[in-house]
């Protein structure tokens, strides 16, 4: 009879599993072989596993890759556009500002255009008045 190294009651030899606390006894040899064998398995589902997924892909690339292909080109068209169109606009802005400083421009010569000419309406004002007054003196020396 040995003693269970788990719960430390004795147990009849040779026995695999402790009939008290149900551990398992079997040589570390054995535990190993089983979990070799497992592996083993395990390797095998992984393997097969790795294939399937791996011949999905190559299924789903072969259909779709060549659309993908033809949409980046799409879209690498379309992003020129984009870009050209940008550029036109960046134009458009461009003659936009040039037209409101050349507005600006004439907008200042015609207020100075509109100065002088109030300037010399004002002098020919003065001058006929002048006149006016000197012939109105002359009319009442008479």
């Amino acid at each position: 009879m040995t003693t269970c190294p788990f719960c430390l009651e004795t147990i009849k030899e040779g026995a695999r599993k402790c009939p008290h606390c149900q551990a398992s006894l079997a040589k570390e040899a054995e535990a190993s072989q089983d979990v070799l064998l497992a592996d083993k398995g395990l390797v095998k589902f992984g393997k097969f596993a790795l294939f399937i997924f791996g011949l999905f892909a190559f299924v789903v690339y072969t259909a779709m890759g060549f659309r993908i292909q033809d949409s980046v080109k799409e879209i690498d068209e379309k992003l020129k556009e984009v870009d050209q169109k940008s550029r036109n606009i960046a134009d458009v802005y461009s003659q936009i500002r040039d037209i409101r400083v050349t507005a600006r421009e004439k907008a200042l010569d015609d207020q100075k255009e509109l100065a002088k000419v109030r300037e010399d309406i004002e002098k020919i004002g003065n001058t006929f008045r002048t006149s006016a007054a000197q012939k109105l003196k002359e009319i009442e020396d008479l």
